[in-house]
């Protein structure tokens, strides 16, 4: 909830309407990747992997980048999850819960699920490596995540 709350606080400051360095060059290619222009910028400024996944986001949403807010703050209340239940797997229930509460808290990570950076999602990739690894799920499973979060 911190973060859907954080995510319409912020759609209204100058900061979110015009964004500026990486996030206007990932919006930018993103919005081309929308209306099917899938031609890489040359020299590319970043890996795909983020650009692509805003442009599906927004050639989902008709266009409307407040859906990426919604979206990225959702998948960075899982990345406070998979933490703890990695994190509850390692060290025991309490440091899971601790790790769960503190990474919801934190106002650096929430900020950053809740703008056009592509570190909310590569911090989700890895925690969910991370998961995996705790939990014993299947290192082909692994390795597809962190091949993903490379990208």
């Amino acid at each position: 909830m911190v973060r859907l709350i954080v995510a319409t606080q912020i759609a209204d400051l100058p900061l979110s309407r015009t964004p500026h360095y990486d996030s206007l060059e990932y919006l930018t290619w993103a919005r081309r990747i929308a209306v099917g222009d899938f031609t890489w910028p040359s020299p590319p400024p970043h890996g795909p992997g983020y650009p692509y996944f805003l442009g599906a986001l927004l050639a989902l949403s008709g266009g409307r980048s407040m859906v990426i807010a919604f979206v990225q703050s959702i998948i960075g209340a899982f990345t406070c999850l998979l933490a703890a239940e990695a994190s509850g797997a390692w060290f025991g229930r309490r440091a899971g819960v601790a790790t769960g509460f503190i990474l919801a808290l934190y106002a650096p990570l929430i900020w950053i699920d809740a703008s056009i950076y592509a570190e909310g999602l590569l911090i989700f990739l890895v925690t969910t490596a991370l998961w995996c690894v705790a939990t014993n799920r299947h290192p082909a499973i692994t390795g597809a995540v962190i091949g993903v979060a490379a990208l």
